[in-house]
């Protein structure tokens, strides 16, 4: 059985400029369960007296915060990686609802990076490659976003009303694959990554491996064609 979606999910702040925001956010997240915030490329900013003031009884979170340098360091560990947009459509992309996100998150045993950009541009292009899938919160006004604290809220709630509706058993022994270096190295080599393209097919391999559960011996098996291949190919 999993753990709660709110203690497994880590919410992300890329480069937020206004520390109001950070402090409505700490205050949301202290009120619906949430407990792990990380900011990045925003150095000293939850410390900002106007995000403390906004944290109302809720100075706590504020105080554990972790400030992380960039993207990377802010989503290292995690199992699945949600990137948020304010557009409903985004290249070739599959853009998820919040509930489908839910959906998703609930099938992965481990922690979830629910990632947002900055109040003025959002994730980049780059960024939202890097993420394992993309989540749009639908608005009566298409294209218009919400507030970035307003969004976070939003999408907490969800994320909370939702573990409180149903506790989602899970088979034990499964876990997830995602394209490690072996299979990257073969790919390159066996032509199916090219420079021009590399980044975006492996941000589709990313959403494919976000949806595949396999048991222990299916993923060991995998991973072993992987290393072989590797071996074979002379990339280890």
């Amino acid at each position: 059985m999993t753990h709660a979606l709110p203690a497994r999910t880590r919410i992300v702040l890329i480069e937020p400029r206004v520390p109001e925001n950070v402090g409505s956010i700490a205050r949301a997240m202290a009120n619906l369960g949430f407990s792990n915030l990380v900011v990045a490329g925003a150095p000293g900013l939850k410390d900002d007296p106007a995000a403390l003031r906004l944290a109302v009884h809720c100075e706590h979170l504020l105080a554990s915060t972790r400030e992380a340098p960039d993207f990377d360091a802010a989503v290292a560990g995690a199992d699945l990686v949600l990137g948020t947009t304010a557009h409903d459509a985004y290249e070739t992309w599959d853009i998820l609802d919040p509930w489908q996100a839910i959906d998703l998150a609930g099938g992965v045993p481990g922690e979830i990076a629910l990632v947002f950009g900055s109040e003025r541009y959002g994730l980049s292009k780059a960024l939202l490659r890097k993420c394992h899938q993309v989540v749009h919160l639908p608005t009566r006004v298409p294209g218009e976003s919400l507030n970035l604290a307003q969004a976070v809220l939003l999408f907490c709630w969800e994320f909370a009303k939702a573990d409180a509706a149903r506790d989602r058993p899970r088979a034990a022994g499964l876990t997830d694959v995602n394209p490690g270096p072996y299979w990257i190295d073969v790919l390159e080599r066996a032509g199916a990554l090219k420079p021009h393209n590399k980044e975006k097919r492996l941000a589709t391999l990313r959403r494919i491996a976000s949806r595949v559960r396999l048991s222990e011996e299916e993923a060991a098996l995998l991973r072993g064609i992987g290393s072989k291949l590797a071996l074979l190919l002379k990339l280890r």
